[in-house]
């Protein structure tokens, strides 16, 4: 979502303009456990994996995409996904929050999207939120979570962290298996294992036709 303009008023009140969007959040899509069509989930998420990999250039985590936070902007007869609410993004390196978070037994973010590493103490980077897409991705082509635990935000971390998630194409045979292997490599368990944003967003492309790839925003 762009910036447009920010300053302070005169009575030293900060401010940001922000552009108008006209649309809705891509959880009113899936609500009901809905399902999108594979080329329309792969335009809106290879959208999502251009602006987050914008916001990992600039050392900026996001640490909780999820469908509430994409906004599918409708402009000129065309779908613009807009990734939404960096209010509690941190810059990569910077611990005292996580410091915080591990500490006080705080979940800063929605569980069921969140990274095994989300749930200790060990550095946030980008991958975490790959992760999360990878999540997202996959409800938006099986119509359900990967993870569930029925609002146990302990069960749902474990599930994370050891259970590998379900076979999508079981789910979705319509689904390209080169999609499913993109989606397994952003599960993976280990951050180190997974692939940056720009990479998810590249192999997520490659399954699309030309006509489909997004305009980055």
């Amino acid at each position: 979502m762009g910036v447009l303009d920010f300053g302070i008023t005169g009575h030293g009140v900060a401010y940001l303009v922000m552009e108008l969007l006209a649309g809705y959040a891509l959880e009113d899509e899936m609500k009901g456990g809905r399902v999108l069509p594979v080329t329309r989930a792969l335009r809106i998420v290879v959208a999502v994996c251009e602006a987050l990999a914008a916001a990992h250039r600039a050392r900026i985590v996001h640490r909780d995409i999820k469908p509430g936070n994409v906004f599918l902007h409708q402009a000129g007869g065309q779908e613009v996904p807009k990734v939404l609410d960096f209010g509690i993004a941190k810059i990569a390196g910077a611990v005292a929050l996580q410091q915080k978070v591990t500490l006080e037994g705080w979940i800063v973010g929605t569980p069921v999207y969140m990274a095994p590493e989300r749930f200790g103490s060990e550095e946030v980077t980008g991958e975490a939120d790959v992760y999360s897409v990878g999540i997202m991705l996959f409800q938006m082509l099986a119509g359900r979570l990967p993870f569930e635990a029925d609002s146990d935000p302990l069960a749902v971390a474990m599930k994370h962290k050891h259970d590998p998630p379900p076979p999508l194409r079981a789910l979705r045979p319509d689904a390209p298996a080169a999609v499913e292997e993109a989606i397994l490599s952003a599960l993976r368990k280990h951050p180190q294992q997974r692939p940056t944003a720009a990479e998810l967003g590249a192999r997520l492309a490659a399954a699309l036709p030309p006509s489909a790839v997004p305009p980055v925003s």
